[in-house]
C-alpha cells in the first residue's frame, strides 16, 4: 500500500490592533523575559498567548477562577475611563492601518 503523503493544516494567524493597558503590557514584558530566561524564542505576541492559554487553563478547572481574579476582570471593565481610552486608541490606529477604498462614491 502507497504511503499517504502527511496532510498539514497551517491556520493562518489573523492580524488584529490590541491596545494593552500600561500594566498588562508590564506583565506581557515580564512573561516575556520569563520565557526567554527559560531558553524559549519568545517574542511580544508569544508572551501574549502564553498569557491568555493560562488564563483559559485556569479558567477551565473545576474550581475555575477564583474570586479575586473575577472581582480584578470585573472591576477593569466596568472603568469606563480606561475602556473609552483603550477603545478610542484601537479605533484610531485601525483607521491607519487598516485598507481603505481608493475611491468612494457617496450618492
Amino acid at each position: 500500500m502507497p504511503e499517504q503523503k502527511q496532510r498539514r493544516h497551517i491556520a493562518k494567524s489573523k492580524t488584529e490592533v490590541v491596545v494593552l493597558h500600561p500594566i498588562i503590557s508590564d506583565y506581557v514584558k515580564r512573561t516575556q523575559k520569563v520565557l526567554k530566561e527559560n531558553g524559549n524564542d519568545a517574542s511580544f505576541s508569544i508572551a501574549i498567548n502564553s498569557m491568555l492559554l493560562m488564563a483559559i487553563m485556569e479558567s477551565k478547572r473545576p474550581e475555575g477562577l477564583s474570586k479575586e481574579t473575577l472581582e480584578a476582570v470585573k472591576d477593569f471593565v466596568e472603568d469606563d475611563k480606561t475602556v473609552q481610552e483603550l477603545a478610542s486608541i484601537e479605533t484610531e490606529l485601525n483607521f491607519l492601518i487598516k485598507p481603505r477604498p481608493e475611491s468612494c462614491y457617496i450618492s
